[in-house]
């Protein structure tokens, strides 16, 4: 599913066809919140996500 929409941040996780695995996607609007935010962000969602594979029962937090 994807849905369009005008808040300034989007996140997607889309599942990937034929057993690709999962993407993240993050698109924002940079004149509001700063060329630097949807890498920053990726990263730490990217770093939350490695954190969940690694250590399924551990703490996982994205600040």
């Amino acid at each position: 599913m994807r849905d369009h929409s005008s808040l300034p941040v989007r996140i997607e996780a889309l599942n990937e066809t034929a057993g690709s695995g999962l993407s993240l996607h993050v698109t924002a609007d940079v004149n509001r919140c700063g060329a630097d935010l949807p890498g920053d962000l990726l990263a730490k969602l990217l770093g939350a996500v490695r954190a969940l594979v690694t250590a399924p029962d551990g703490p996982v937090g994205v600040r």
